[in-house]
């Protein structure tokens, strides 16, 4: 933060403002919001996630990388109530502000579990929707439905040839 003579308010708060204005805030585009909070995550960093989808919009609180805290806007939801909500959203807007909510842990798991947990309903509308099990989405052949195959004689074991009584590998 740039020095401020405290004997001007006026200046003082300009350059507070031009400061929150140019650090506070931005957006992140091309990456899906799990991936956005895993980066956080592993940079330990302390930030507020604004996430908007559609209508709907919330708040997700890092402190030194783990998820804290979260608010969703019209319900009130605080904590991992929310966080769950906000993480299964679909097409989030993500924007970046300071976080003044990131002091005490509301949440208490880690991003990880929270993340398998709020994408697990996705999962199973997508199963149904499909007519399909995990269960018989296993082939005997994992080359089955590859768009291309070798041979299975390529990656059969082969006997040495024989030729004058001399063995010779193939």
């Amino acid at each position: 933060m740039p020095g401020v003579n405290l004997d001007d308010p006026a200046t003082i708060v300009q350059t507070i403002s031009s400061e929150l204005a140019q650090h506070s805030r931005g957006s992140v585009q091309g990456v899906s919001l799990p991936s956005f909070l895993q980066m956080m995550e592993w940079d330990q960093k302390s930030i507020s996630v604004r996430v908007t989808s559609g209508e709907r919009w919330g708040r997700l609180h890092l402190h030194q990388g783990r998820l804290v805290n979260a608010y969703t806007h019209g319900s009130g939801e605080v904590g991992e109530a929310a966080a769950l909500h906000i993480l299964a959203w679909e097409q989030p807007t993500v924007e970046l502000e300071r976080s003044y909510h990131n002091q005490r842990d509301q949440i208490g798991r880690p991003l990880t579990a929270l993340l398998m947990e709020a994408m697990q309903p996705q999962d199973e509308a997508f199963y149904a929707a499909a007519q399909l099990s995990p269960a018989n989405l296993l082939i005997d052949d994992p080359e089955e439905d590859v768009g291309f195959r070798r041979p299975k004689h390529s990656t059969a074991p082969q006997a040495p040839a024989r030729s004058g009584g001399r063995m010779t590998a193939r």
